[in-house]
């Protein structure tokens, strides 16, 4: 083998290893790689993709409301009949939302305000918003529960002012009023008399008085920079960094995000958590079902609010720093009456799913169904991305009768359902899903490729040079036998030339003293040192070889 063929196979062999070792390499770091990259573009940043699409979310919410329309209320107050109530909706509203006055401090917080615009979609509504809804007075409710502990004095007062204002346990109002506001003279007339911090703050009564297209309190958040699992993790909420009403620091803890962010890099075992200042309290949420979900070709992990949230103190002794006065809800509700102005107001799922079934004994017309009354986020765990989201939550209030007021002599002790809302989104748009597959999809593709390229290759590289210098050393070694193991037909006798009988004479071998035999291509001619051969005995040597 020539030294520019040995050369040219050892490199052959050289560069496929080199090959099948970038290969391998590939296999075990390029998604780390990727993954540091991609931890390294998520924090908030002035000016970052990450920042912009965070503060002006291209996706669209939208906000379903169903209302437990009452059907009987008059033979309930008069006869003491179960409640009845037939769910009215959805009333649909698309949402648009972004985050405004964004402050950068030096710490390595966010500041910023979240405005909300709602509008109303018809098309996708069971009805308009001048449909009318029969439910119980809320404000009047709420009034009379804060007389519970008053002087009689007080209480007559009370009723004395219900009976100008002609005030009844039930009201009907529009959907729009419902939800945008009404004037209420018990707002207006409490106005004047409570403390600031012990009334409405708004002249109007709505579920959403003062949200839509309003700011909100300041948040201030940790972008992520330091550590990603606190990607927009709210650290002070309106000037506080805790909740200061309830009875343990932990409970009072303000922990997670608004819900429009999560950390990165979640796994099955992940602890999320969002903060709602209408639930007056942090909700923990965890993956319930291990089975991934999937979202447009992307896995998700379904995260659901943990099984203690709304469970009762006797399941779960940890929520005793939930309870008012030492009373405490029954399991499936959650008393936020400290975060409502001290309104006899309760959460809980919708149709009081997974609650106490003594919760709707008297109350006919609740159908809970987990498909359909399930709080859940569904996360792409490596970016924290909320594909889809199904914010769900009912709005109960307390009724009960209070001594010395005549309009409440004929209520119950009872848990009313009001209303409950889906807010959430229910698929990203083409631009998110657009980098979201240049984020996790492309990565994957890429490495895949790469490591099977760099694998033919080198093996193609590696097998050829060892089947070339295999076959190239089989062939030279045929070669070799074949040059020293002539076939016997190429032997030829050597014939005595003039002078050898003298050289036997003097004893010398005149066939080796006087001739040469030269191998030329497996034919021998034999010549004399001292005479050239006759051209007859050359025609026999030759027609002897040939």
């Amino acid at each position: 083998m020539t030294l520019k063929r040995t050369i040219c196979i050892s490199i052959a062999i050289i560069l496929g290893i080199l090959f099948l070792v970038l290969g391998v390499l590939i296999v075990l770091f390029f998604r780390a790689l990727v993954d540091a990259f991609i931890a390294g573009e998520l924090p908030l940043r002035q000016g970052s993709q990450t920042f912009e699409l965070w503060s002006k979310p291209p996706v669209q919410p939208m906000l379903k409301v169903y209302f437990f329309n009452v059907t009987n209320h008059k033979d309930f107050l008069e006869n003491g009949a179960k409640l009845h109530v037939k769910e009215i909706g959805p009333y649909v509203y698309s949402e648009k939302w972004e985050k405004v006055d964004p402050v950068w401090h030096p710490n390595g917080t966010l500041s910023y305000r979240t405005v909300k615009n709602f509008t109303f979609e018809p098309e996708l509504s069971f009805g308009s918003e001048a449909d009318s809804v029969l439910l119980p007075n809320l404000p009047m409710l709420a009034a009379v529960s804060q007389m519970g502990h008053s002087t009689k004095i007080v209480k007559k007062a009370v009723s004395t002012i219900l009976d100008v204002l002609k005030m009844e346990p039930f009201s009907v109002h529009t959907v729009k009023e419902l939800l945008w506001g009404y004037d209420d003279p018990l707002l207006k007339l409490a106005k004047g008399v409570l403390p600031a911090d012990k009334r409405f703050p708004y002249d109007q009564f709505g579920f959403f008085v003062g949200k839509n297209n309003t700011p909100s309190e300041v948040y201030t958040v940790l972008t992520g920079r330091e550590e990603l699992v606190d990607f927009a993790k709210i650290k002070i909420y309106g000037g506080k960094d805790n909740l200061g009403v309830w009875g343990t620091p932990d409970c009072n803890a303000i922990k997670g995000s608004d819900g429009t962010g999560f950390p990165a890099m979640l796994t099955e075992n992940s602890t999320v958590f969002i903060y709602q200042p209408d639930f007056c309290r942090s909700l923990e949420l965890r993956v319930k079902n291990r089975q991934p979900q999937k979202h447009e070709g992307f896995e998700t992990l379904r995260f659901q609010p943990a099984d203690h949230v709304f469970g009762s103190v006797e399941d779960y002794p940890e929520n005793k720093c939930y309870c008012e006065n030492a009373k405490c809800a029954p399991r499936g509700v959650f008393n936020v009456s400290h975060c409502q102005f001290n309104s006899p107001v309760f959460l809980s799922w919708p149709h009081f799913l997974n609650a106490d079934p003594k919760l709707s004994e008297n109350i006919v017309g609740l159908n809970p169904k987990p498909e359909l009354h399930t709080f859940y986020v569904d996360i792409q765990p490596k970016l924290g991305l909320a594909m889809q989201a199904k914010g769900r939550v009912q709005i109960n209030i307390q009724m009960s009768k209070v001594d010395e007021i005549p309009q409440t002599a004929n209520l119950t002790d009872l848990l009313i359902p009001i209303v409950w809302f889906e807010d959430g989104i229910e698929q990203l748009p083409p631009v998110v899903l657009g980098l979201l597959r240049q984020a996790i999809s492309m990565p994957e593709v890429a490495e895949a490729a790469l490591s099977y390229i760099l694998f033919v290759i080198g093996g193609l590289l590696i097998v050829g040079g060892i089947m070339y210098f295999i076959k190239y050393s089989y062939g030279r070694t045929n070669k070799l036998a074949s040059s020293t193991n002539h076939p016997p037909h190429s032997k030829v006798d050597t014939f005595p030339v003039k002078g050898e009988k003298d050289n036997e004479k003097n004893g010398v071998n005149g066939k080796h003293q006087y001739s040469n035999s030269v191998e030329m291509e497996d034919k021998v001619i034999i010549t004399s040192k001292d005479e050239k051969p006759k051209n007859g005995l050359n025609k026999e040597v030759e027609s002897a070889m040939t």
